[in-house]
């Protein structure tokens, strides 16, 4: 579960409500941010002993958040523009959650991704079916592995390397001696 550095409070309510049925499903890394980790915290602390095991409550993760990505089936979380890159890397299937507040840049992040079928997206006024749609998910591995290879397939490695050539390109004004060809071209693009 991931709220971005903030965390997210709607998403860590949703969560602490489905907390026990989720926690006989499988294991949880919840990103909570700064604000919601006490009262998770006394909430984790009151799970029975087997439950509270598979419960990794944190604040925020900063170099183990690769690890816990790679150890992921399913992601829950907002759609802010870091989840097009990481989540593709990561080849991780999600349900996004678009911060409606956001200017409207979440819902097309996540539209993005659940378009190409790596993604499924609940706004945030239909919340309540997030563990409806969580035990869906992780009950059917079939879909799973369907989704994670579609975010696969949205992962660009080379995509740094192809920006840093363009800008060094600009840079040099290149571009227009070559008709400003790198532009139309879009290298950036999926090809």
């Amino acid at each position: 579960m991931w709220g971005g550095s903030r965390g997210a409070h709607s998403i860590n309510v949703a969560i602490s409500r489905a907390l026990d049925q989720l926690l006989d499903l499988c294991q949880i890394v919840h990103l909570c941010g700064p604000d919601d980790e006490p009262w998770l915290q006394e909430l984790r602390a009151d799970l029975p002993q087997e439950k509270r095991l598979q419960y990794f409550l944190y604040a925020y993760l900063h170099e183990e958040l690769p690890a816990a990505m790679a150890a992921s089936d399913l992601a829950v979380s907002r759609s802010g523009a870091s989840v097009l890159g990481e989540f593709p890397a990561a080849g991780l299937p999600s349900i996004l959650i678009p911060y409606p507040f956001a200017g409207g840049h979440q819902k097309h992040n996540a539209a993005l991704l659940q378009n190409q079928g790596a993604a499924r997206v609940i706004e945030e006024r239909d919340i309540e079916e997030l563990l409806p749609v969580i035990k869906s998910l992780l009950t059917d591995n079939l879909a799973l592995q369907e989704m994670g290879e579609s975010a696969r397939r949205m992962d660009r490695p080379g995509a740094a390397k192809r920006i840093a050539c363009l800008l060094s390109h600009l840079g040099s004004g290149s571009a227009e001696a070559n008709g400003a060809n790198h532009l139309k071209e879009a290298p950036w693009k999926a090809k």
